[in-house]
């Protein structure tokens, strides 16, 4: 059995669990113009609890500008 993840079990997957975002909406903001991890951080709220999440909303914010 494969423990690929489809497209879609990775957007449900949470980013920043303070705020509940997840890998979607990331990629949402993003497609919606926060390319910038500043930017992202404003519109969603990721790493205004406890800053956990910030290297992950990096790199998916790195992985998306070079996809």
């Amino acid at each position: 059995m494969s423990t690929v993840n489809t497209d879609q079990e990775q957007d449900e997957e949470t980013v920043c669990h303070c705020t509940g975002t997840t890998q979607g909406k990331i990629k949402n903001l993003f497609s919606e113009g926060c390319t910038h991890f500043e930017a992202m951080a404003e519109r969603s709220g990721v790493c205004s609890g406890c800053g956990g999440c910030e290297d992950a909303v990096r790199d998916l914010i790195n992985d998306l500008k070079y996809a």
